[in-house]
């Protein structure tokens, strides 16, 4: 049989998209937990209508995969089908795609058709979800069912295919290091105005024991006097914030871990702090919309930084902020 080679490039990303698709429809099912790890990329973005999820481990999504399966099973149902509209490449690793998902007892609809955009990232040459942008109305992670109205609208995210990073070669990590190396300068040179630049505001901060937003400028204005202070006191000649990962969760966001040392040539003085920034896309410049730090301090802001071996994931945070 002879092979087409002729097929658009749009046509090649709606056959990527509907096979992703099937797998992963398939192995929620029957919950198979070897395709269902296959067929996403971590940090996954999971946003309904009323709320966003993003979820950074293999147990926390195989743990709620399987509840949703188990309601699937309970509710009788025996097709679960994902059928894609379109589809296209942003760039050579990144797929955004629109698809309708039916929930179904044999003919029988359970829960209301919906619809969905997805992006899927190609990682060693294997094309998984990196995020989900639905119409359910769920607010709590795991999904328990789809909450659903009937000829509901997704809200989803729409920027200009100038604004979306994600159709540039650039890659995630390239951003995030550049970005790490300008907010280690403002350091450096005690910049505060610098500093401030590369913050959004309000943005959040999160260490072991606080969850804390910052409004404005002032608001952080103690903790950068004390990273200040720390240079000084200890003679901080290298100040290193280097990524390990970085992914892109919508056109405009970008979620980083690196590792944070202060130090000497021959000594490390603070530190190491395992870390993760959020950055978001503000007109052309990207800025810190989230931190956590594996800072053990009961209070924001601190005199002194006390490293802690746990870097809290982003739904403990939320499971926390919602308890308050």
């Amino acid at each position: 049989m002879t092979r087409r080679t002729d097929i658009s490039a749009d046509e090649a990303a709606h056959t990527i998209y509907q096979e992703v698709l099937d797998s992963l429809s398939e192995a929620t099912l029957h919950y198979d937990p070897k395709a269902l790890r296959a067929g996403v990329h971590f940090p996954l973005r999971i946003s309904t209508a009323t709320e966003n999820f993003i979820i950074e481990t293999e147990e926390d999504w195989l743990q709620s995969a399987k509840v949703f399966h188990q309601n699937l099973v309970s509710m009788g149902v025996n097709n679960f089908i994902r059928l894609a509209n379109k589809a296209e490449f942003l760039s050579e690793n990144y797929i955004q795609g629109y698809h309708i998902t039916h929930i179904m007892r044999n003919s029988e609809k359970v829960v209301p058709d919906y619809e969905n955009r997805t992006t899927l990232t190609r990682v060693d040459g294997h094309w998984r979800i990196a995020s989900l942008d639905s119409a359910m109305q769920d607010d709590r992670w795991p999904v328990m069912s789809p909450r659903v109205v009937v000829d509901a609208k997704p809200d989803w995210q729409e920027v200009s295919p100038e604004a979306d990073a994600r159709r540039r070669s650039t890659s995630p990590m390239s951003i995030y290091q550049t970005y790490l190396d300008r907010l280690t300068l403002t350091n450096m040179e005690n910049d505060f105005d610098g500093w401030c630049a590369l913050c959004a505001f309000p943005h959040t901060v999160h260490i072991n024991y606080v969850d804390q937003q910052i409004d404005g400028p002032e608001g952080i204005r103690a903790f950068f006097d004390m990273l200040s202070e720390q240079i000084e006191e200890h003679g901080i000649t290298v100040f290193s914030r280097r990524a390990s990962r970085a992914e892109f969760l919508s056109p405009t966001q970008i979620c980083g871990y690196h590792t944070t040392t202060l130090g000497t040539e021959d000594e490390v003085k603070l530190g190491p702090f395992d870390c993760r920034y959020i950055l978001t896309r503000v007109g052309t410049r990207w800025r810190m919309s989230s931190v956590t730090n594996t800072v053990a301090n009961d209070t924001f802001p601190y005199d002194r930084p006390e490293p802690s071996k746990t870097l809290l994931t982003l739904q403990e945070i939320q499971k926390r902020m919602r308890s308050k």
